[in-house]
């Protein structure tokens, strides 16, 4: 048995400036009397991981390996803008600027936890099979959704070293082999909550009167989404590769067929619905890929001082959108 567990923090701050003095712009509207310009931006990742690989002799032609595994990865991001034009002469910051404005990003929090397993088998040395899978929890899923499953599995056969196949002077190995697995691409951000941005309303006081206040408030600012969850895309393929000519020629083939459900589009709503965001994504569409491929590797040269290997590639590949979806709620 072997265990490995690692931990790391990645950070980055991104700072940039920018100052163009008093009598040293372009000629171009207010910007020729000086502007300047601060923004910084943070971007941090923390991520964990912890493996345990498992190898049992089953039997004396069965060689068995088992995985488990988890990970973490948090990933926050934030930054504060400023900016500000005419400048007096010798001003070369924002403060000092006669016209200043300035915005932030609120933290943006992404958060991943997900389990795996995986049990591999090899058999005489010839077949080799995997069943494996992944769970996931994202904090961008809407909160009607918690938690998908991507299965795995694959088989692989050296079929060329078997009894009942026949034998060819110039094929030295022969397999054939077929895989199918699920992964999934979240949402990311908040874009599931529902969100509001604060505003000032001027409120009448006393019914008659003239008089009135300003008072906070809160306006709505995107609908978001409670049943938002990862597009999730599985796909089957198959192929065989060979060794031929003394192993100085390699030939591998692969067939492929993709489909990609719950596909994420940005979905146009009417300006009734109050939010400031007139659109609301969803897991509406489904897109088809499909395709094959041939790859020859060859070895034209092996000498002590000289080499020569080349490579041919061909391929054929058709993407299509299935759906656009239709809305349930619509």
């Amino acid at each position: 048995m072997t265990n490995t567990g690692t931990a790391g923090l990645d950070w980055a701050n991104l700072d940039q400036t920018r100052t163009c003095r008093f009598g040293e712009c372009p000629n171009s509207g207010t910007l020729r009397q000086g502007f300047v310009l601060d923004n910084q931006t943070n971007l941090r990742n923390f991520s964990a991981k912890l493996v345990s690989n498992s190898n049992w002799q089953a039997r004396s032609n069965l060689i068995v390996t088992t995985t488990v595994g988890a990970d973490y990865t948090n990933q926050e991001q934030d930054g504060v803008f400023a900016n500000g034009s005419n400048l007096p002469p010798g001003a070369q910051t924002v403060g000092q600027a006669a016209v200043q404005a300035a915005s932030n990003t609120l933290q943006t929090v992404e958060k991943t936890l997900g389990f795996y397993w995986q049990e591999q088998a090899a058999f005489r040395d010839r077949l080799f099979v995997t069943v494996a899978a992944r769970t996931d929890q994202n904090s961008a899923f809407g909160t009607n959704f918690s938690r998908i499953v991507y299965p795995k599995a694959s088989v692989s056969r050296i079929i060329s070293d078997e009894s009942f196949f026949p034998k060819f002077n110039w094929l030295n190995q022969f397999r054939l082999r077929s895989a199918y697995g699920a992964s999934g691409v979240s949402p990311g951000g908040t874009v599931a909550l529902r969100t509001f941005s604060a505003s000032t309303a001027n409120i009448p006081g006393v019914p008659g009167s003239l008089g009135s206040a300003d008072t906070p408030g809160l306006v709505a600012a995107a609908l978001g989404n409670s049943n938002l969850k990862p597009e999730r895309s599985a796909e089957l393929e198959a192929g065989f590769e060979a060794d031929i000519i003394d192993s100085r020629a390699h030939v591998s083939f692969t067939y492929y067929n993709k489909k990609t459900h719950d596909a994420l589009i940005s979905q146009q709503i009417a300006a009734s619905s109050g939010a400031s965001a007139l659109s609301v994504l969803k897991n509406l569409a489904s897109v088809g890929n499909s395709g094959l491929g041939l790859e020859v590797n060859s070895t034209l040269i092996d000498l002590r001082q000289l080499g020569w290997d080349i490579t041919v590639a061909a391929s054929h590949n058709s993407n299509k959108v299935l759906s656009l979806g239709k809305d349930p709620s619509g």
